[in-house]
């Protein structure tokens, strides 16, 4: 049975964009993962916390993989966030991310920018 964990909207300060002025601020940027299983995590059947997916640990992650960091475009910060958290999730979950910055620098784009990948 198929089975899929969601993490959504955990918000990182981001030095990222396309100018060097743009960057020199921060803006926010929500992760959301979707972690899909082959079969049911053990966790379902142990209620442990300890055979279930450590989702603080995947922000902490993607929190400090960002740190100190500028990235030009939201595609190359996607792909560097997807690489780091491919390593920490278990062989045979798939992952996949989206990337949702909140208030581009474009005027009247009220919904903001999204990438996906995985």
């Amino acid at each position: 049975m198929k089975s899929v964990l969601k993490v959504s909207n955990y918000s990182i300060a981001v030095h990222l964009g396309c100018s060097e002025l743009e960057r020199k601020k921060t803006q926010e940027v929500l992760i959301s993962l979707r972690l899909e299983f082959s079969s049911l995590p053990k966790a379902c059947k142990t209620d442990s916390i300890f055979d279930t997916t450590d989702y603080d640990n995947l922000c902490k992650r993607v929190a400090i993989t960002v740190e100190a960091r500028e990235f030009n475009t939201i595609e190359y910060l996607g792909q560097v966030l997807y690489d780091a958290l491919c390593e920490a999730v278990a062989k045979g979950t798939k992952l996949h991310l989206t990337l949702h910055k909140v208030k581009p620098p474009i005027p009247n784009l009220k919904g903001g920018t999204f990438f996906e990948i995985g």
